[in-house]
């Protein structure tokens, strides 16, 4: 009986050969050179037999025969696989829709076992076969097996990707897709291969995607972002990559789903946007915060310096009285000894001694005088580099004359100790005052005075606020000695103006308190420690010159 046959295969000889066998035989044979062009064939023509080779181009033998089996009006076709590598696979032909399978073999061979099913079909036999058809004489061959291999290992990663991945013709026609691309088309395999790709898409992406594929041919394109394309629904990149073989030409296509990324950057979009929002009224908060602590901080410093204006005015009302005591008492000397001068006959040696007394007396009030002016002044100190250990030097000179014999002086000096930024001769008035104290503190019972030289720095911000002193590098000048020392009450009451613990006419209580200024106005710091029995300790700290300097 005569039938309609459908011959699939790429290679021009197989074909030939099919076809002249099958006409000779009397059949009606229709060619086609892949799984492209049969479904294409399969539109004017319903065969009664379909021999199509596994391996091909453009859409394989087993995509085939599925597409084919998905369609009513071939339910009835009879599928033969013509296998070149059925020695290599253990190919389960029935799986996919085929009835039977030929091993490729010599053509003669090939055309008995096709005699046989012919007949077989005209006796009504459709029963599949159970196994592959002319094995016997064919053997395996290693290369093939090892390329099968190869395949296997990329279809496992191609059909896992999370990303769609498709072949096109030049025309746009699919010619494979993996689940993933099937997902995102919606359909089922057997639907899509031999689709046009465009058609997918909505009315207004069909232009842009033609034109995507058109450009790809010749070179890759990659679909922009800032320009979304959209497929049911969903935000998708595309990649198009140009794929050629000797004459053949096919286009790979990747499509990413950028759905939830695209969604998740625009929340983190609105996010960030409330989040600058946020800093933006913070910093306007913290600003106009900013803004009223230092309108506070101004008024906190106007109030203190009208209390330290009272103070000191409070102060020198109490330096007033004291002064015109000392003052009374410096000129009862000076003009009680003017008036004997004035009366008793020359070369008395009383007025010599009277002399002596009213220079004394005028010394002490000049003293007096400049321990008044410098509690007083308001004007900052004139800086410049200062090195202690030549101020040291100069005070001890000074006191040479002063310093009573049972008083044994030290100097423990740092070499490597940094000159200060001072005034000099603040910093010697200061050295004096110290000097001076601890040389009086000792003048009974002697002891021992230590002059001491060294460095200081501040490096955090514990020990700044611990020391009242800012970040940076210091001049540590130590005055020590081993007196009677002082109780705590008196401690606490050392740098008060006119505060003294000494016998009348010995100090005016001014000294500590000029230290004290001139200290705090060069930036540094003044600790005093002292206990009963057990000597005196004055640390002063200078700031140093800066290295540039």
């Amino acid at each position: 009986m005569k039938k309609n046959i459908l011959v699939v295969d790429n290679h021009p000889l197989i074909v030939r050969l099919m076809t002249g066998f099958l006409e000779k035989e009397g059949h009606r044979v229709v060619a086609a050179a892949d799984g492209l062009s049969a479904l294409e064939a399969l539109e004017s023509f319903t065969p009664d037999v379909i021999f199509i080779d596994l391996v091909m181009p453009n859409i394989s033998g087993q995509k085939l025969c599925r597409i084919i089996r998905s369609r009513p009006a071939l339910d009835k076709a009879f599928l033969v696989v013509l296998s070149a590598i059925a020695a290599e696979e253990n190919l389960d032909f029935a799986a996919f829709g085929a009835d039977a399978c030929i091993a490729k073999g010599p053509f003669k061979q090939i055309a008995g076992h096709i005699n046989e099913m012919l007949a077989r079909l005209d006796e009504k036999e459709r029963t599949p076969s159970r196994g592959i058809i002319g094995l016997e004489g064919l053997y395996q061959r290693e290369i093939t097996k090892e390329l099968l291999s190869s395949r296997a290992h990329f279809e496992v990663i191609i059909n896992n990707m999370a990303e769609g991945v498709l072949e096109l013709t030049p025309a746009g026609r699919i010619i494979f897709v993996n689940p993933a691309a099937a997902a995102l088309l919606r359909s089922r395999e057997e639907s899509i291969l031999a689709a046009d790709f465009a058609s997918f898409f909505a009315d207004g992406h069909h232009a842009r995607i033609t034109g995507l594929l058109q450009r790809a041919v010749s070179e890759p394109i990659a679909a922009s972002e800032d320009d979304p394309l959209f497929l049911n629904g969903r935000q998708i990149a595309l990649q198009l990559l140009p794929l050629r073989e000797g004459d053949s030409r096919t286009l790979i296509v990747i499509a990413a789903d950028v759905t939830e990324r695209k969604q998740n950057e625009k929340e983190l979009e609105i996010h960030r946007h409330h989040l600058e929002k946020l800093v933006r009224e913070r910093n306007a908060d913290l600003e106009a915060s900013n803004r009223k602590l230092r309108e506070e901080m101004l008024t906190r410093r106007e109030m203190e310096q009208h209390l330290r204006q009272a103070q000191k005015m409070e102060a020198l009302s109490t330096l007033a009285g004291g002064l015109a005591h000392d003052l009374k008492n410096i000129l009862q000397i000076i003009l009680g000894n003017a008036e004997l001068a004035s009366t008793a006959p020359p070369g008395d040696p009383e007025i010599a001694r009277g002399l002596e007394q009213i220079l004394q007396a005028g010394g002490r009030a000049a003293n007096l005088l400049q321990q008044i002016l410098a509690f007083s002044r308001n004007t900052p100190p004139k800086r410049e580099p200062v090195r202690l250990q030549e101020a040291i030097d100069e005070t001890l000179a000074l006191l040479a004359g002063m310093m009573p014999a049972s008083v044994r002086v030290l100097k423990e000096i740092d070499p490597d100790s940094p000159p200060v930024l001072a005034d000099h001769s603040q910093v010697g008035q200061v050295i004096f005052n110290l000097v001076t104290n601890a040389q009086q503190a000792m003048r009974e019972r002697g002891g021992t005075l230590v002059l001491g030289l060294g460095e200081l720095r501040i490096d955090s911000e514990a020990e700044a606020l611990k020391t009242g002193l800012e970040r940076g590098r210091y001049g540590k000048l130590t005055v020590r000695d081993s007196g009677p020392g002082m109780e705590q009450q008196v401690l606490d009451r050392i740098f008060e103006p006119y505060f003294t613990t000494k016998k009348p006419g010995e100090g005016t209580g001014l000294g500590l308190a000029a230290v004290h200024g001139i200290v705090r106005s060069h930036g540094g710091s003044i600790l005093v420690t002292s206990k009963v029995g057990g000597g005196t300790t004055v640390e002063v700290c200078f700031p140093a010159v800066p290295p540039e300097e």
